[in-house]
């Protein structure tokens, strides 16, 4: 009993050597204020090495104090006092801790014990401590910046997917965010066919139509598809082609695309067989380094189907939904005019028309959140997709709408387009 009063006098002691430092290491002005984002951490340099030479070489006694009452004239007021644990310089945990005093009469902080336990928490209750002689209402401290209204009503759309480890929600807000950054990097210019002096957009036209039934044949995964119409794009608008070899420069394409997407991609005498012989093996090789050398080895690049994917969780989509946008936007592909459009956009603009086809759901704010469109920003390119949609029936390039007239993909493109959008004036 004599040993525990002994520790607690000399950690109190202690405890007031800390306040009196702390509070001569800053004029107490400042320490009155409540703190915020911007002044955390230039507070802490400058009295944080104060307060830690103190905790460091604190007593090793420990003081272990679970809850307090104190009464006053205006009832009683329960609180918790809460430890904070000082890290020995060389030691691998904390071996010292100084308990909290008391609040002053009327003050009765609700703090939670999962917030009481992070160090961010741990340092607003030093600080509001070692300032409290000078300080009215201590729980100010305690009380952090909340977020924007509008960012609170936002649902968590990866809520259910936390224990998916494939889902990767820990990382997959900034997965986008830097696909949105980089995006313009891998855009090609709308108007690149000016360079080529022997083919058109009606052959680059034909040549993705192609692509898309060979795609369906190999039963290869849509990145791939979306990766060769990229691949395509980019080294016809750095590279002149001849007519001869814009087959070449498409099967070539897919190859790459295959390598980088698939478990099992194709093999390059499948892709001789595919285009009735019309190269050989070393050709289609011949052609792999030239087009590698000239986009730089740069394969990762975002694409409308990366973009889908986040759009259809934000939505809600189900598979009916999912088919439809994808058939959307894969009418898109040979139209050479949809340049223009980032893939994001695309994407968004596929998801809102699917949307507007199916009658289901509306472009919230967790749409606008997520896509980075408002409806007003989308409507030019839904339009323009919409138009595709209601024309894939007639048009002679037509790889597109026999996939999804399938019933394996629900037959989609026998939905009508949806009205007020893409009709002509």
């Amino acid at each position: 009993m004599h040993a525990r009063s002994t520790t607690c006098r000399a950690t109190s002691s202690r405890n007031h050597e800390i306040r009196s430092s702390v509070s001569d290491a800053r004029p107490r002005a400042s320490l009155t204020s409540p703190p915020s984002f911007l002044d955390l951490a230039g507070w802490r340099r400058e009295v944080g090495p104060h307060l830690h030479a103190h905790v460091a070489h604190a007593p090793p006694g420990h003081l272990q104090c679970d809850r307090r009452h104190h009464d006053h004239a205006h009832g009683r007021a329960r609180f918790e006092a809460r430890e904070l644990h000082a890290v020995h310089p060389g030691s691998r945990r904390g071996g010292t801790s100084i308990h909290n005093p008391p609040f002053p009469d009327g003050v009765s902080p609700t703090r939670s014990r999962a917030e009481s336990c992070t160090p961010l928490s741990a340092f607003l209750f030093a600080r509001a401590r070692v300032s409290r002689a000078s300080t009215s209402s201590p729980s100010d401290f305690f009380a952090l910046p909340s977020p924007p209204r509008s960012r609170q009503e936002i649902p968590d759309i990866d809520a259910c997917d936390r224990e998916n480890p494939l889902a990767v929600t820990e990382y997959v807000n900034d997965i986008f965010s830097y696909w949105f950054r980089v995006e313009p990097d891998t855009q090609v210019a709308p108007n690149y066919m000016l360079i080529q002096t022997d083919i058109n957009d009606k052959m680059r036209a034909i040549l993705i139509d192609w692509l898309v039934e060979v795609h369906l044949k190999f039963k290869l995964m849509p990145e791939t598809l979306f990766l060769t119409h990229n691949l395509i794009d980019r080294f016809l608008s750095k590279k002149v082609v001849t007519r001869k070899n814009l087959q070449l420069v498409g099967v070539t394409a897919m190859l790459l695309a295959s390598k980088y997407e698939e478990i099992w991609a194709p093999e390059v005498r499948d892709f001789v067989y595919i285009s009735d012989k019309a190269y050989t093996r070393e050709q289609i090789l011949d052609m792999e380094k030239q087009m590698l050398n000239t986009l730089g080895f740069h394969l990762t690049v975002p694409t409308p189907y990366q973009f889908l994917s986040r759009f259809y969780k934000a939505a809600g989509a189900d598979k009916q939904f999912q088919l439809l946008a994808s058939f959307i936007v894969e009418s898109s592909l040979p139209d050479y005019s949809m340049l223009k459009f980032p893939a994001s956009l695309t994407a968004a603009a596929a998801t809102y028309v699917a949307m507007k086809t199916l009658g289901k759901g509306e472009w919230n704010d967790v749409m606008v959140a997520h896509t980075r469109y408002t409806e007003a920003d989308i409507r030019p390119c839904a339009n323009a997709m919409a138009r595709l949609q209601r024309k894939s029936a007639t048009a002679s390039l037509s790889a597109v709408h026999k996939k999804y007239s399938n019933p394996k993909f629900m037959e989609v493109a026998r939905l009508p387009a949806p009205a007020g959008l893409g009709e002509e004036n």
